[in-house]
């Protein structure tokens, strides 16, 4: 007696064809993958860029917003940073790269604790000793194409409350391909009121 199966096996050509279709699904879902790494990837330098430049603006509202005696021009001594000065001049001008401020609770007569902010090579640095010693706030993945100052009201008894315009341009990103302009600008005013 003779026995038949009447269970029947997929062809070669079914086999084949199955094959190619979970081949070409997996290569799809693969790439899909791969792709949504990398826009997460990206999303995350994106957010740590804009932290840096948040922190760097943040500490400098910080300090103009608690401290007295702003100084705003070019780079200079320690003895010159300790004198209120305004700067006005068109926007721009290449003298007004730097502003100075006596720092909440510093001591008036002492010329060299003056908090300093000024662009060097692309980068905003901080000193907290009268431009002695400068701290990087921008990493290397941020240039400051533009750090303008304007500062006003800063004499004594004058009646008006001393207030800082901060304008930033530059570019954040690694490489050129990822490199994304920016923009920002804030003005503040000082906390304590002028007498």
């Amino acid at each position: 007696m003779k026995q038949t199966s009447t269970t029947r096996g997929f062809t070669l050509l079914e086999m084949t064809v199955s094959i190619g279709v979970f081949s070409i699904l997996m290569l799809m879902g693969t790439v899909a993958l791969f792709t949504t790494i990398h826009a997460q990837r990206k999303t995350a330098a994106s957010q740590r860029l804009i932290q840096n430049l948040d922190f760097a603006v943040d500490s400098m509202i910080r300090e103009i917003r608690t401290g007295t005696t702003y100084y705003c021009g070019p780079e200079a001594t320690a003895s010159d940073y300790s004198n209120a000065l305004d700067c006005t001049n068109d926007p721009g001008s290449p003298d007004e790269r730097v502003i100075a401020v006596e720092r909440f609770g510093g001591d008036s007569g002492d010329i060299n604790d003056q908090v300093v902010f000024r662009l060097e090579n692309g980068t905003i640095e901080k000193s907290i000793d009268a431009g002695a010693n400068f701290v990087a706030l921008t990493s290397d993945t941020v240039t400051i194409d533009s750090f303008i100052i304007k500062v006003w009201g800063t004499g004594a008894g004058d009646q008006v409350q001393p207030r800082v315009f901060i304008l930033l341009t530059g570019t954040a990103g690694i490489g050129t391909n990822a490199a994304t302009p920016f923009t920002i600008q804030t003005t503040v005013s000082q906390r304590t009121l002028d007498s």
